[in-house]
């Protein structure tokens, strides 16, 4: 177990009043399999994940935060290979409960008795959020990447490609999807 920002007494970790502390659980290969951390609020969060045989990181889930005794937010991220290691697929999932297009739950604006007061949006929880697609070449180097985000409107499930990047030929950089 290491602990950062922090130190290990008795068994628990105690933080410093400004940073948040962690420490790390590994297998008997050396793969973190959960994170724990300890905010400086003083709450503490659970993060997991898997890996396969050949010790290539598979799925990442969102951290739980089991002060409040929150229930568990979904797969965040999985990653599929070749047979080189080298990563293919990478997607990014919405976590449990996220919400997109909902309104405010009031009038928004309060002067027009027309207008409408808000709406619950679209339960977005577990879809798909954003994608990375790799492509290499017969050495192994990376030699294009696709990045895939959701368009949150009109149509959820509706994917759009970002213009690919070819590496070495300079045709500039890719729109970035973050998450």
């Amino acid at each position: 177990m290491a602990v950062s920002d922090g130190s290990l007494v008795s068994g628990q970790i105690v933080v410093t009043a400004t940073a948040d502390s962690y420490a790390q659980s590994y297998d008997a290969d050396g793969n973190v399999v959960s994170q724990l951390t300890v905010n400086a609020a003083g709450d503490t969060l659970v993060q997991r994940s898997t890996y396969d045989a050949r010790d290539e990181l598979i799925r990442a889930d969102y951290a739980v935060d089991v002060t409040t005794g929150g229930a568990s937010r979904g797969v965040e991220e999985t990653r599929s290979y070749d047979a080189d290691g080298h990563v293919l697929i990478t997607d990014h999932y919405y976590a449990l409960g996220t919400v997109l297009g909902a309104l405010p739950a009031y009038k928004v604006n309060p002067d027009d008795p027309g207008s409408a007061d808000g709406g619950s949006g679209t339960d977005v929880g577990g879809e798909l959020d954003s994608a990375t697609i790799d492509y290499y070449d017969s050495v192994g180097r990376l030699a294009e990447e696709q990045n895939f985000a959701t368009v949150t409107a009109p149509k959820l499930s509706r994917l759009i490609p970002d213009k690919p990047y070819r590496f070495g030929q300079g045709a500039g950089p890719l729109r970035g999807v973050s998450g």
